[in-house]
């Protein structure tokens, strides 16, 4: 994956693979699964914030939302079906 290239869906798919574990997800944790920056991990928080996915304070707990849950859920069950199918 490129430095600042994962998209929504990939963050929405870390966030949810990390809350199904019961574990808060943290910037660090999703920057290392994502192999990306700090800065970046934390900029895109933030538009995921403004698009009503997560709640996210910088240097704060982040948490999904009802419809973050839901997309996340959504873009994990597909990537599922897909592994399962290759």
């Amino acid at each position: 994956m490129h430095e600042g290239r994962a998209s929504v869906e990939e963050y929405l798919e870390a966030l949810a693979r990390i809350t199904e574990k019961k574990r808060e997800p943290t910037v660090k944790e999703i920057s290392s699964m994502l192999k990306i920056s700090l800065a970046s991990v934390s900029e895109m928080l933030r538009k995921l914030a403004s698009f009503g996915f997560i709640e996210y304070e910088k240097y704060g707990a982040i948490r999904l939302t009802e419809k973050g849950r839901k997309e996340g859920a959504r873009v994990l069950r597909r990537h599922r079906v897909i592994e399962r199918f290759l």
